[in-house]
């Protein structure tokens, strides 16, 4: 062992794929993994970049982790992720290494040249061990898309991860059977753009139709989808294979067409609506998630009535809201009539009511159903509950033994409120 290593992720679910791979770098090159941070001869920041928020959380680590150098005079800290292509000038002072996301290769090549820490093993009583949340032994993230071609005004993505790049379907089938030997139940396949896949005369729609029918057994995911690249032949391998999951993350991003065109979106809300139709026709269990930004540059009252409207026809089971931020980089930086902070968060705070009445509805309409569920982990709250998900990606409680963890539960739904369903096992 040549050191202590902590692996610290921000962002999406990309970033969680991407620290697998950080933690199996760090591993060939001699690591331990420990999420004891703070008692660690190196710490890896995988980082986001695509809000503002996301980076002054980062930069207050940096802060905390330039204090313990204290304490640890040897301690290294590497940045990857967005931020370390977004922000690299001020990084470069603040860290030893900063790999940005389309070099995440060189990772093993710097490991091999930093020297070992002289304070190795001087802390008494073992360390536990390093846990990732996408990191069970039945559920995993496969990536099969880097990087984006489209370019939203609002998005940092194409700057820091470059243009797509698709991985070979025979080293994805291949990545996805030995997933299925070590005991994995489901795979969610990923990209930023994710239906834009493409490679030779595969489609997105013939790469999950032949996942789909290669390993029966697995359960399969997708996130995330662009409205303009979702085809009918997708929604035909949803409709006809069971061991797609009835789950569909679309961002519509806003309901009002001029402010997508501003937002370089490519579609309008019309077009949006009748796609999201002919899914939920063909799917009848979908269950729909959204993107949605309140207060861009130039949105009016009226533009933000038009997304309120449209959360309403639309009906989302879930919705990831947020006010705009500005991203250096971005052509939405030269846009004008930007609203000040308090008016994005007063939008934001009237997106985040509707939606939680919304949700509170389409969650009691669960109530008396059963439901296949996979048992995931303990409940935070009571180690005595067992969080376990629906096939529609719905949260659901269950009192019972950790000895549930990967396995599958029917379930009947007896009570729900706007975040989560409450059950008892099936007699």
């Amino acid at each position: 062992m040549i050191g202590r290593a902590s692996i610290l992720t921000y962002g999406c679910q990309m970033n969680e794929a991407d620290t697998t791979d950080i933690g199996q770098a760090l591993k060939r090159a001699g690591y331990e993994l420990t999420r004891s941070w703070d008692q660690s001869d190196l710490v890896v920041l995988n980082t986001c970049a695509i809000r503002e928020k996301a980076e002054d959380r980062i930069r207050g680590t940096l802060g905390h982790l330039k204090s313990l150098r204290a304490r640890r005079p040897w301690l290294v800290v590497g940045v990857m992720g967005c931020m370390a292509a977004q922000s690299a000038d001020y990084l470069s002072h603040e860290a030893d290494f900063v790999i940005p996301p389309m070099e995440a290769g060189q990772l093993s090549e710097v490991l091999a040249g930093l020297p070992p820490p002289p304070g190795l093993g001087e802390e008494e009583g073992d360390l536990p061990p390093l846990e990732m949340n996408q990191e069970t032994p039945f559920k995993r993230f496969l990536p099969i898309i880097r990087g984006c071609n489209h370019r939203c005004t609002f998005c940092v993505v194409p700057n820091t991860r470059g243009p797509e790049y698709y991985e070979p379907p025979e080293e994805l089938f291949q990545k996805v059977g030995e997933m299925r030997d070590r005991g994995v139940l489901e795979v969610t396949l990923l990209g930023q753009t994710v239906n834009a896949y493409v490679h030779g005369g595969w489609t997105f729609a013939t790469l999950l139709q032949e996942m789909a029918h290669r390993f029966p057994a697995v359960g399969f995911r997708f996130i995330t989808s662009h409205p303009r690249q979702f085809s009918d032949e997708i929604i035909e391998v949803m409709a006809t294979r069971p061991n797609v999951m009835p789950y569909l993350h679309l961002p519509l991003q806003a309901g009002s067409d001029r402010v997508l065109r501003r937002m370089k979106r490519l579609y309008t809300f019309a077009e949006y609506e009748a796609l999201v139709g002919r899914v939920r026709s063909a799917v009848p269990d979908l269950a729909l998630s959204t993107d949605i930004i309140c207060g861009f540059p130039g949105e009016t009252e009226e533009d933000f009535d038009r997304t309120l409207e449209a959360m309403k026809r639309i009906r989302f089971e879930s919705a990831f809201m947020f006010y705009y931020s500005e991203r250096p980089g971005t052509a939405a930086v030269n846009l004008d009539g930007k609203l000040p902070i308090p008016a994005r968060k007063e939008r934001l705070a009237r997106l985040i009511r509707l939606q939680k009445d919304i949700q509170m509805e389409v969650n009691q309409s669960e109530v008396g159903r059963r439901r296949r569920c996979l048992v995931e982990r303990t409940s935070k709250k009571d180690p005595a509950v067992m969080l376990a998900r629906t096939p529609s990606n719905k949260g659901v409680l269950v009192p019972g033994p950790e000895s549930l963890i990967g396995s599958y539960l029917e379930l009947e739904i007896q009570r729900a409120d706007s975040f989560i369903l409450f059950a008892s096992q099936r007699a």
